[in-house]
């Protein structure tokens, strides 16, 4: 059962980027699907003057913190409520930007029990466009 709780979690958390995107024109980046205690890549592209927020959730997964491990180093990232992040680039920086969050957290079993904690690296590689 332990093993099944493992790989259930490791493929429902997911960032809601198709949602965001229809807010969000000027901030373009994949869907975003997170293995529990695995580290992923992920990438952005964001129009110079402008942001990009990003949130996570998860079905059996409950998401409780974000920690910036590194920070851009032509911009800011930023907490946006409890789960989320704003990048927002430098003013008139155009090109590469990278930082690397880290989410932590814990998996639930079937009857919503905490079954384990779990964290998510994400490191992101940002295109700033004009």
């Amino acid at each position: 059962m332990f093993k099944a709780i493992l790989v259930s979690t490791a493929l429902v958390l997911v960032s809601q980027l198709a949602h965001a995107q229809q807010r969000q024109p000027n901030c373009v980046g994949p869907q975003i699907i997170l293995a529990a205690n695995q580290n992923v890549s992920n990438s952005l592209t964001v129009k110079q003057g402008t942001f990009c927020n990003r949130n996570m959730t998860g079905g059996r997964t409950q998401v409780t913190d974000i920690v910036a491990i590194t920070k851009p180093r032509h911009g800011t990232v930023t907490r946006v409520g409890r789960v989320g992040y704003r990048y927002t680039p430098a003013r008139g920086y155009t090109g590469p930007d990278s930082f690397d969050v880290r989410y932590v957290g814990y998996a639930v079993d079937d009857f919503g029990n905490k079954a384990y904690d779990v964290f998510f690296g994400v490191t992101t590689n940002v295109t700033v466009t004009p």
